[in-house]
């Protein structure tokens, strides 16, 4: 529903209030996963070269057990705008929006990793319950406005904030979905983010160190020892953006700039996926490793390990008493990539655009036959 306050006989005759509304909605939304199905969907495909015959595939796996997901949604939201407009000025000189909301979603579906033995990497299923609730707004002012001149500032702000409630039971959540920010972890958001708690690097070998879950240092870690801490989420809890426009006569400008705060990543792998194969001729080197480890007393100012060699490996390992395996990574270095080494915030501001445009005058758009013309410097 929506309440229009600036039509009432109070604020008909105002001169600061131009329009103000006040607005309430709910509703209830279902949503089911259109790549899915209750039966075995097998597609006729392409004929075999060999054998002249139609192949099939799968195309989607029985999921029969797959619920629809149903989102309830509370919103409240104020419209308004102030100093009405006088003169050669079309627009208030302040207007905005702002809306307070709050989602419930039951039965959210979610992807979930399973053993390719069934034919798929991962399938569809139903994760819990989720609340999302936050605020959005915008406000748009309008300092100078003529005939000729004109210029406005837009600015938006978004905070959203998640928490999963309540998690399906039948799922086992495993530290590798942790380490990849899937996990499903009750009073938790989505997309919460877990890594190896990094304890600097060891002063003879300069291999990454690792704390196990009594706070000592260990060079590689046994799974019954295995320690993983929060490092935050990889969704933001503020974003945004904010425009500045400009006019004179037909020239136009447009500059905007969008943020985003409170998310963390990690950053990209040091070793990639073969430890013996840093300096791969196809692929650029971080220059991190510029600042690597070297000698003894370079751990003190670096966190970045030695280069990768099996022989040093084998003798550390023997020295500090590491395991001898690990089912989640196989060695420190790939341990390392997964730490709270190698994760930061994404905070950042972005410059969205820059635009110039110039409408061309009716005078020479009739006599080239067109009905408008601009020319856009982007």
């Amino acid at each position: 529903g929506k309440y229009t306050i600036s039509n009432e006989s109070f604020l008909k005759n105002s001169k600061l209030v131009d329009y103000l509304a006040i607005r309430a909605s709910y509703g209830i939304q279902g949503n089911i996963d259109k790549a899915t199905s209750p039966d075995l969907i097998i597609q006729v495909g392409s004929r075999n070269s060999n054998t002249g015959l139609y192949q099939s595939y799968f195309k989607y796996l029985a999921n029969p057990d797959l619920r629809w997901e149903k989102t309830t949604s509370y919103n409240f939201g104020l419209d308004f705008s102030l100093f009405k407009p006088t003169g050669d000025r079309k627009e208030s000189i302040i207007s905005g929006t702002f809306d307070i909301y709050s989602k419930y979603g039951d039965k959210i579906i979610v992807s979930r990793q399973v053993s390719q033995v069934i034919g798929l990497d991962q399938v569809k299923i139903n994760g819990g319950r989720i609340k999302n609730s936050g605020f959005e707004g915008s406000i748009t002012v309008v300092p100078y406005q003529t005939k000729d001149i004109s210029t406005s500032f837009r600015f938006i702000y978004s905070v959203n904030k998640n928490l999963l409630l309540e998690a399906n039971k039948d799922i086992n959540v495993t530290d590798a979905d942790k380490l990849n920010g899937t996990a499903l972890i009750e009073g938790e958001a989505i997309g919460s983010l877990y890594s190896y708690e990094f304890a600097g690097l060891n002063e003879t070998y300069g291999f990454p160190m690792f704390y196990n879950n009594n706070k000592e240092k260990r060079y590689q870690l046994y799974d019954e020892e295995m320690h993983l801490v929060y490092s935050g989420k990889t969704t933001p809890d503020i974003s945004g953006g904010f425009d500045l426009n400009v006019r004179y006569k037909r020239l136009y400008m447009n500059v905007g700039f969008q943020y985003s705060l409170g998310a963390s990543a990690r950053l990209p792998n040091i070793y990639r996926s073969n430890d013996d194969n840093v300096f791969d001729p196809l692929t650029n080197v971080t220059k991190e490793f510029n600042n690597r480890w070297r000698v003894s007393g370079d751990e003190n100012h670096t966190n970045i390990p030695v280069i990768w060699d099996s022989e040093k490996y084998n003798t550390a390992k023997s020295a500090l008493n590491a395991p001898t395996y690990l089912t989640s990574y196989t060695t420190p270095l790939e341990m390392y990539d997964y730490s709270t080494a190698r994760v930061a915030k994404t905070d950042n501001l972005r410059l969205r655009n820059i635009n110039l445009n110039y409408i061309f005058p009716e005078s020479i758009t009739s006599k080239l036959g067109v009905q408008s013309l601009v020319a856009n410097i982007q």
